[in-house]
């Protein structure tokens, strides 16, 4: 079987509005912004992938080039008619401007 999603990388252009104030904006109260796990799936589990990315965690305008390992399986499971690759993203950091207060300080 031909392993099409390792085989090449998978560039995703982002065109974002940058908005730098209020609830939309993607920094916390110390000013970071998300962090973004983008992973594939290898038959049995979500791995993390390779990726280059210029959009600062899709905050900004640019390219997220996305490369799986050699051992990227298509997803068996789906209601589309055949079995296709599969990448994700997982969202962790800032809250979209909510502030985090920090131990110890007031």
């Amino acid at each position: 079987m031909v392993n099409a999603l390792a085989e090449r990388a998978i560039d995703l252009y982002c065109h974002v509005r940058v908005t730098r104030t209020g609830p939309a904006y993607l920094s916390d109260a110390v000013g970071q912004g998300p962090r973004l796990t983008w992973q594939y799936w290898n038959g049995s589990d979500w791995l993390d992938a390779t990726v280059s990315d210029t959009t600062a965690s899709l905050t900004v305008p640019g390219v997220v080039t996305v490369r799986a390992g050699n051992d990227a399986m298509p997803w068996p499971q789906t209601t589309l008619g055949r079995d296709l690759y599969w990448v994700r993203v997982l969202w962790s950091g800032a809250s979209s401007g909510a502030s985090r207060k920090r131990p110890g300080w007031r």
